[in-house]
């Protein structure tokens, strides 16, 4: 299911797409997180890389609640 933009992306947008509210706030939320890595990995500067990064353990927290339930 990979995209051009790649397996993770493809992940997300499934999710994003499901009929699952849960699924679909988890995808939201994943997305998120993405864009955060992706600052992180393809930019010099991040400002807020701190917040970033505890933010992403947040959703990623959520993410895992709203994949269980």
């Amino acid at each position: 299911m990979a995209t051009r933009s790649g397996s993770h992306q493809a992940v997300w947008e499934a999710l994003i797409q499901s009929g699952n509210r849960n699924w679909r706030k988890a995808g939201n939320q994943g997305m998120n997180v993405l864009e955060f890595r992706q600052r992180a990995d393809y930019h010099d500067q991040v400002p807020g890389l701190t917040q970033m990064m505890v933010s992403s353990v947040r959703m990623a927290e959520e993410i895992l609640r709203q994949l269980s339930v």
